[in-house]
């Protein structure tokens, strides 16, 4: 599911520092205040240049020598919080985030990335509020609308997500990204015809976007169309050779047309990619079961409980649930 992660942060490029010039006189104090502003205003663009380049460690170290200079500088402040949550140091990002917002409260782009971080931290309800508050000061801020519906399919709301896309279109009929995330909240409504409809306008926008060829490829297997469905992953996997989403999705056509042995080798693949891919996991366990092969399949399918939409288990019991290991000599309990 795309979400937009620097969004209107970095697209700011760099603004002018916002130093507050505040009392003296005279040509030499003016001289003084504008040196400084320049300097700062240029170790600013230095450390921009560095965090759109991806040298994200560098660029945190300048945004922290700004901070030295000027401790109340937002942007450096905001771009340091953004830097820390590229780099997964979430805790860290929002820290720096909170700080900016509390010098300015209605700063739209901090209040986006402050829902960003919030969700990467699983604090779901909070980052819908963080986007409430950027869309009562921006109502047309479709990067707002866009990670506000992800959001609210984390939380299991589709409709409400479906809603917030729809408003984000509305103001942006092109943006590709709006699209994807539609179609995904059209599947959790099984709604499959509409979703690839919507994937089909996205791709018409983007025609390498991968993850909706993926996301496309989907709705196909929901629609009973395999064959489709792995073209789309096939495609997916040539722009996008290490995408471990569109592997499982080629597996998963596989499966759907009888393929097993060729199945395996994809899920393989997938979690070759991303080891910890839990769907990719249980489906080859399950494929594994299709074919007979029990110690393996049974393993996968253990995966279940992992899954994105797990029910919770049911069985609380004081003892360690059985994962396929010898148990000679021992009870098991089923």
């Amino acid at each position: 599911m795309t979400e937009n992660i620097l969004a209107a942060a970095l697209q700011l490029v760099w603004k002018a520092t916002r130093l507050q010039i505040r009392g003296g006189t005279g040509a030499n104090i003016r001289m003084a205040l504008q040196n400084k502003r320049a300097s700062l205003s240029q170790r600013l663009q230095q450390a921009v240049q560095a965090h759109q380049q991806g040298q994200l460690d560098q660029a945190a170290l300048y945004y922290a020598a700004i901070l030295k200079t000027e401790p109340n500088h937002f942007d450096a402040m905001h771009l340091l919080g953004v830097a820390r949550l590229q780099q997964d140091r979430n805790a860290e990002g929002l820290d720096k985030i909170q700080a900016a917002l509390r010098l300015k409260p209605a700063s739209v782009e901090a209040l986006l990335n402050l829902g960003l971080v919030l969700r990467k931290l699983g604090r779901l309800e909070e980052a819908v509020a963080s986007y409430d508050k950027a869309l009562a000061v921006r109502p047309d801020f479709v990067y707002a609308l866009c990670n506000r519906g992800v959001t609210l399919q984390d939380l299991k709301r589709p409709e409400e997500a479906l809603a917030s896309y729809d408003k984000a279109l509305a103001i942006s009929p092109d943006y590709a990204e709006a699209l994807n995330n539609r179609g995904n909240a059209l599947q959790n409504l099984r709604r499959p015809e509409e979703a690839l409809a919507s994937y089909d306008k996205a791709l018409a926008i983007r025609p390498d976007y991968a993850e909706a060829l993926n996301n496309r490829g989907n709705a196909l297997r929901d629609l009973k169309r395999p064959e489709e469905a792995l073209a789309c992953s096939y495609k997916a996997i040539a722009i996008s050779p290490d995408y471990a989403e569109a592997h499982n999705g080629l597996g998963a056509a596989l499966q759907d047309l009888k393929r097993p042995e060729e199945a395996q080798a994809w899920y393989d693949k997938a979690i070759a990619i991303t080891p910890d891919f839990a769907g990719a996991h249980f489906s080859r366990g399950a494929n594994a079961l299709s074919m007979g092969d029990f110690l393996a399949g049974w393993r996968g399918y253990e995966y279940r409980w992992d899954l994105k939409d797990a029910e919770a288990r049911r069985l609380l019991a004081p003892f360690p649930y059985w994962k396929g290991e010898d148990i000679g000599g021992r009870r098991i309990i089923v």
